[in-house]
């Protein structure tokens, strides 16, 4: 007869032995390196109360940097998200942002400058463009006679909207600075209609 019992025991004497072993070899060195990384009280003070994400950035094995780490604690210490990040899930978001200047995270865009929008509101516009609740948003009954009667194409009237309009009011987001990089970079997030960026 099988004796699950002392099988379960084993199980936990295996896992208790790893887990010691992993402590045992493990460098104060690199731990002090990921709360160097940590800029303000805040950082510090999240690493401190999680003890999940603080031993997966210890022992997770991905390359860790101050941007990435910002990222990491920004997201998975915000309400705004449904769930927590992966190191590697921050770090893609976080090279994301620096070397594209946006980024996206459920439902949420990511960006360094308005100008880096642009791109995101044309293939927005080109959804949007085929809802009328959207069109009616964007132009009168007059422009909409006027663009019919000149034959617009949509290309031109997604290019005559990101010339005309506020880029951030046309992708209706409503910023606030997430984090500054360690360049000095302000990273702004806001809301994103999902249904438009799903694509990006």
């Amino acid at each position: 007869m099988l004796d699950t019992k002392k099988i379960i025991e084993k199980m936990k004497a295996y896992e208790i032995e790893c887990v010691e072993n992993r402590y045992e070899n493990l460098a104060e060195e690199r731990v002090t390196e990921i709360f160097d990384m940590a800029e303000n009280k805040e950082e510090v003070q999240f690493l401190q109360d999680n003890m999940d994400i603080l031993s997966d950035l210890i022992f997770g094995g991905v390359y860790m940097d101050r941007d990435i780490l910002k990222t990491h604690v920004f997201v998975n210490s915000s309400l705004d998200f449904r769930y927590n990040l992966t190191v590697e899930e921050s770090s893609e978001l976080a090279e994301s942002i620096l070397n594209n200047g946006v980024g996206l995270c459920q439902s949420h865009i990511f960006y360094t400058d308005k100008e880096k929008l642009e791109e995101v509101a044309k293939r927005v516009l080109n959804d949007r463009l085929d809802d009328p609740e959207y069109v009616k948003k964007y132009f009168s009954k007059e422009e909409l006679i006027d663009l019919w009667v000149q034959n617009r194409s949509k290309e031109d009237v997604i290019d005559q909207l990101i010339f005309t309009h506020d880029v951030e009011s046309l992708l209706e987001l409503i910023p606030a600075v997430a984090f500054t990089t360690s360049e000095g970079v302000k990273v702004y997030y806001s809301y994103i209609d999902h249904r438009f960026y799903g694509g990006l």
